[in-house]
């Protein structure tokens, strides 16, 4: 932990060595334009310096996406876990809707039945008391077979 230490302090003295010698350079007067471009000049050279080292300081030959590169392993852990939970709580929640949206397709599909089942039922009765009243008004029920006989 010590060595990770000292190299971030070594990091942060070189950033702010740069920086104040990017302001050194942005503070000298500015005179025509030859100066002007040697000005620009140097804080290029020394903004691409920077970038250099900076970028081979975080590159890695052997990174392996998903480790966690934290010295502290408990942290680590900690994080490792987390992650592992909120996963899976994500794919239970998922699971949960995938089965909310199954009951209530299950739960359509019966009340279609249910109301083709009550019309069919409503569709027999119906019939049923048409035939009944065609045969009552044709005599065939009721008083027009009594009127027949007398």
């Amino acid at each position: 932990m010590l060595l990770s230490m000292e190299k971030i302090l070594e990091r942060y003295e070189r950033h702010s060595y740069a920086e104040s010698q990017l302001v050194a350079i942005e503070t000298q007067p500015q005179g025509n334009w030859s100066v002007e471009y040697n000005r620009l000049k140097a804080r290029v050279e020394l903004l691409q310096k920077n970038h250099r080292t900076n970028s081979s300081l975080s590159f890695r030959e052997s990174f392996v996406k998903g480790r966690d590169y934290d010295p502290d392993r408990e942290r680590a852990e900690r994080k490792k876990l987390r992650k592992l939970v909120n996963r899976e709580a994500k794919g239970a929640v998922r699971e949960l809707r995938k089965d909310n949206y199954f009951l209530y397709d299950v739960k359509q599909r019966d009340k279609e039945l249910l109301e083709q089942e009550r019309a069919a039922k409503y569709g027999r009765a119906m019939a049923f008391l048409q035939e009944q009243e065609h045969a009552f008004k044709s005599g065939q029920l009721g008083k027009g077979s009594r009127k027949r006989k007398k």
